[in-house]
Parts: structure tokens; sequence; C-alpha cells
């Protein structure tokens, strides 16, 4: 059948738009022998028919399904695969068993994104339930504005990103499932679950929500899977995404029981940047800069934006991707998981950092620096690096995820190498075509800049001294 055909079946069986999903109790299987889909009020057995026993009521998040499945030698089991519009459709204390030790994934943090995104980008989560209890979930964002097709073109495609629109390549309009700021997938699975567990979990959740893409024509993209997940890379081969390496995120894996000792380790691996490490901090006492935590971030939460959007502005060319709002929900949202950090000279606040932990994990999202005080007093070595590695070592955490680029400075800091892929699927055969060749160029670029980052992380050689010039 061709894709206008199946769009044209799905969509007389789905109306996702008015929340409601109708679907034969014979529902035919889409994904291998023995998996079918039917509605969550199918008919029970021993119940008569009514007009409303196999459609959803309105009030239903989105829309609900039932997989079942019964494997050779073994006993049925019930698979319950649900599509919802929002986290908050989602109990926290439920979300969060999923998301322990992956603190950007949290329920909280994704309200937080949901609530105070400077561009409004609908959530879809897909959740999968055995017995009544969730057991996986993916979370998508819905990109099909300006700002965010600029945005997922040029990070697949750098240079080539212009070249695709032409050519109609673009992934716009998609669903990504991507961490903001976390730089980690965004598929969840309770603790415990085989390999063979994940397969088939992954599996549901993908049969139900590549149909909902299709009826939307929209393409799917995965960002961050690890290289080494095997169950994930073969769930995705078999079914046809495209894959591509994406640049490594650089990750501190916390050993040490002090910041001396962290600085005399420092010292035998990369000597200079040690010597560099002491001379920024000299140069911040001298300018009479402290760095302090902020427990009421709403008291100043104006000047804290300002500081991020010009930091975002200068580097990055876009604004601060979040409202004023953020920093007067942040606390509230979070807890004591964020904690708000500001540099402070004169009594005025030059620069924030905002670091979020939990489950001996941390990353962080966030850092604005006032542009005067950015190179002359080591402000954002300080307050990036410095510092934030000096809590971490004092309040016990196991790891610190420091993001992408500037892999020289990260490197010599102790950081080590996360590798991960992305994942594609467009929302057509024709699209997929087109654009396996330049998914193909990407990732041959792709290796060629990710072979010099490994070999310099490998090699250990020391670069020039710090000096400010280059930040994320």
């Amino acid at each position: 059948m061709s894709d206008k055909g199946r769009r044209d079946f799905i969509s007389q069986k789905l109306t996702l738009a008015q929340a409601t999903i109708h679907i034969p109790e014979r529902a035919p299987c889409i994904a291998g022998r023995g998996i079918g889909l039917r509605a969550r009020t199918c008919q029970q057995p021993g119940k008569k028919r009514g007009k409303q026993s196999d459609r959803l009521p309105a009030r239903e998040p989105v829309a609900h399904f039932r997989a079942n499945h019964a494997e050779r030698g073994k006993s049925p089991f019930m698979i319950e695969i649900s599509l919802a519009d929002s986290i908050t459709r989602v109990v926290p204390e439920e979300w969060d068993e999923l998301a322990t030790g992956h603190v950007t994934a949290s329920h909280g943090w994704l309200r937080l994104m949901e609530e105070t995104a400077l561009e409004q980008q609908p959530c879809r989560l897909v959740l999968a339930r055995e017995d009544s209890r969730l057991q996986a979930a993916i979370f998508f964002w819905e990109h099909r504005t300006t700002e965010s097709r600029h945005a997922m073109d040029y990070m697949l495609f750098g240079s080539l990103a212009r070249l695709a629109a032409i050519l109609g390549l673009t992934i716009h309009p998609s669903f990504v499932a991507r961490e903001v700021s976390g730089h980690r997938q965004a598929v969840l699975f309770r603790g415990g679950l085989s390999g063979e567990d994940r397969r088939r979990l992954m599996s549901r959740m993908l049969d139900v929500f590549e149909e909902y893409a299709l009826l939307k024509d929209r393409t799917i993209c995965f960002t961050g899977i690890p290289q080494d997940d095997a169950e994930m890379a073969a769930v995705f081969a078999s079914r046809g995404y495209l894959r591509s390496p994406e640049l490594p995120v650089c990750c501190l894996d916390i050993r040490w029981q002090s910041f001396a000792e962290y600085l005399r380790w420092l010292r035998k691996r990369h000597p200079r940047t040690e010597k560099n490490i002491r001379r920024e901090l000299s140069r911040a006492r001298r300018s009479g800069i402290t760095i302090q935590r902020m427990d009421d971030p709403v008291s100043d939460s104006g000047r804290l934006h300002a500081l991020a959007d010009a930091h975002y502005r200068r580097l990055n060319g876009r604004p601060f991707p979040f409202q004023p709002l953020f920093f007067e929900k942040l606390k509230e949202r979070m807890g004591n998981r964020a904690v708000v950090s500001t540099a402070v000279k004169d009594g005025h606040s030059i620069g924030v950092q905002v670091r979020i932990s939990a489950d001996g994990h941390a990353t962080v999202p966030i850092i604005g620096i006032d542009t005067e005080h950015a190179r002359k007093d080591a402000l954002y070595f300080n307050l990036g690096y410095n510092s934030t590695i000096e809590a971490a070592i004092e309040e016990g955490l196991r790891q610190m995820r420091l993001g992408r680029l500037v892999y020289d400075t990260k490197i010599r800091r102790g950081c080590r190498l996360s590798l991960s892929n992305l994942y594609i699927r467009p929302g057509n055969a024709f699209r997929r075509a087109l654009m396996r060749p330049l998914m193909m160029a990407r990732t041959w670029r792709m290796h060629r800049m990710l072979r010099s980052i490994i070999e310099q992380a490998s090699s250990g050689t020391e670069c020039p001294d710090d000096d400010g010039s280059r930040r994320p």
C-alpha cells in the first residue's frame, strides 16, 4: 500500500485531532505476527457492543492502544501504549521512576520546558504500560516553525542545510525525540529490564507512533542514542531508520575527595592546565569577583535572563530559548535539584549559571556571562568549570555532563567523550530515498571530525593556554 493509501486508511480509523480513536476490535497487524492494536475501550468478553464501545471518550489525552503478543512457549502478555500531549498528563512520581539518573528528562524539567519555552513546541509522549505499570516512555517535541527548522537542519547538515532545504530535504515538520540541554536520549526504560524487554517495548511504541507520524506527514528523529546500545540500534535498523553520528558529549567522572586532590591529579596529566586554573582563580580574587549561590532567583530574574540572552545572542546568533518566566519557575519545578550560581562584582551580577542534578548526576544547561568581564577576569572558566567542579566534588556527585564543543578545554580538565548517534525516519518513502545520500555525506563528514576529536582525547597532548577566546 502506498504512503497516501496508508494515510487514508489510518485517517478513517484515527481522529487524533479530536482526541478520539476508532479502531475495529479485530485491528489489522501492523508490525509482525501476533501483534494487533485495539482501542482501550474495546468490547469486553461477554458484553454486548454499544455505539461507543470501541471509541475513546473525548476527555482522554490523545489516544490509547493495546498490543497483544504471545511468545512461543510463554504466556501471553498485554502492553498498553498511549499517546499524550503534555507531561502534565503523567503522574510525576510515575514518570520520575523511569528518569532516575536522567535529570534533564525529569517531570519537573520537562514541565518547565513546556511552560517557559520562547518558541512553543508541542510535546508528544509515548507511554508503554504492562499490568498498569509504566515500563517505558519516549518524549518528542514537534518542530514546525521557521526558527526550529533552521536549528535542526543546521544541526544535521551544517553548511549543507541550505542545499537540503532547496531540494526539499528539510526534516521539518518533524517529531524530534531529544533532551533540551541534556544531550541524552529521550527514550526511558524502567531499571532492570533485559535487552529483549527493551527491544520489545521499543518496537511496540514505534508501531503506534510511526502510524501517527505517517498520518501527520512528519519526519521522526531520535538524538542522543548511545553508540554502544546494541538493542536500540537493532530496533532502528530493522525499521529502516537512517543513522549518523553526533558530536560527542563531554562527561567528567568525579573520583576525587576534594578540589585540591583534583588539581594534584590534573598536575600529573596536564600540568599547564593545572597552572592555568590557579591563575584563573587568582585573577578572580584580584578582581573582587565572588561566586555565590542564589536561593531565590525570582528576586533578580530580569537580570539573570538578560545575562543569558546576551550570551546566547553573542555566541549563537539566537536569543535565549526561554522566557523571563524561566528563572521565576525554575525553583518551583526543580526544587533543590536546581542550583543557580551568580558571579558578583561590586554588588552586581555579571554572570549566571544553572546546574541541575539528581541521583549523583548533574548537567549545566545554561550559562550567561557579561561581555565586559568574559575574558579579562577569566569569568567563563571560573563560573563554568572551576567553581562547578569544586561544588560537584563537595556534594559527592558521580558525574558532570558539560555539553559539546570546546573539546580541548574540557578534555584537558579531565573529561571523557560520550559517543551517540541520531536516527531519522523521513515522512514518506520518496523523501527517505532522497535523504539517504545526504545522510551518507553527513556521516562521512562527521567521521572525519570525530577522528580528530577522539585522537585528541586519547593522546592527552597539551594545548595552548586558556585565554577565554572560545566559549560554547
